[in-house]
């Protein structure tokens, strides 16, 4: 690459570098990639056990690959997937997940690479999670699906930290699109009632998060279906405001 662009040597007839650009470092090749056993799955497709290499002389690294097919039927899913990405490259933190790659050229799959956190028995780790949060907001980051089913335990260093910013957004609001789904169970009551999104409605889900890892992760509101938890805890907003 280098040659043709310094020499303005033609690659192939007809075909010169003019402008070359240097491929990031989060850019990966499915080549790179060892897919190994499915330990997850969701709206977006499947998650993956695998490794990257990372060179010869040193040991692969292990990962988690969030995979979706590549087809005319998944490419909205294939463009939250790059959209969720990019946001994750912005972030470094010890209670983050670590963003490893993309890989962008594969027929068959979309894969994200991310840190591997192994899995534990459940405890009390509230203030790992209150200080992710706190990193994010920091960024101008609304995570707007904090949750027991996106916190991962990292056993060797024992710490939680957080996963999946499929819903993530960046700034001080966001109005949510009438036709866009809730996790409902874990939304602010102005949200529901309003459906602005800010940081603070961020707060309200940690806080029943909190309530889920002391429950042993228990589906909260167990036993009330949607619709009602809608009405409820949408008229509670209505009582704060009265």
């Amino acid at each position: 690459m280098r040659f043709h662009y310094s020499t303005k040597t033609p690659i192939n007839e007809g075909i010169k570098l003019e402008n070359p650009i240097q491929k990031q470092p989060w850019e990966l090749t499915s080549d790179k990639i060892t897919v190994q056993t499915k330990i997850g799955a969701g709206a977006f497709g499947e998650v993956f056990e695998g490794t990257l290499s990372q060179g010869p002389n040193k040991p692969p690294l292990k990962v988690a690959i969030k995979m979706t097919k590549v087809n005319d039927q998944n490419k909205a899913k294939i463009d939250e997937m790059y959209k969720e990405a990019r946001l994750m490259r912005q972030y470094k933190h010890k209670n983050v997940v670590t963003f490893h790659g993309i890989v962008i050229k594969s027929a068959e799959n979309a894969m994200v690479v991310m840190e591997l956190v192994p899995m534990k028995t459940k405890v009390g780790y509230a203030t790992d999670l209150a200080v992710g949060l706190v990193y994010l907001h920091s960024k101008g980051c609304m995570h707007r699906d904090v949750a027991c089913r996106n916190c991962l335990l990292d056993i060797k260093n024992n710490i939680v930290k957080i996963t999946d910013f499929g819903l993530s957004k960046q700034g001080e609001s966001y109005k949510i699109p009438d036709n866009e789904p809730l996790p409902i169970r874990w939304q602010a009551p102005e949200v529901i009632k309003t459906r602005i999104y800010t940081a603070k409605c961020d707060v309200y889900s940690y806080a029943i998060t909190v309530w889920e890892i002391f429950h042993n992760a228990e589906t909260p509101f167990t036993g009330i279906d949607n619709k009602t938890i809608k009405e409820k805890v949408g008229a509670y907003s209505q009582l704060m405001n009265n």
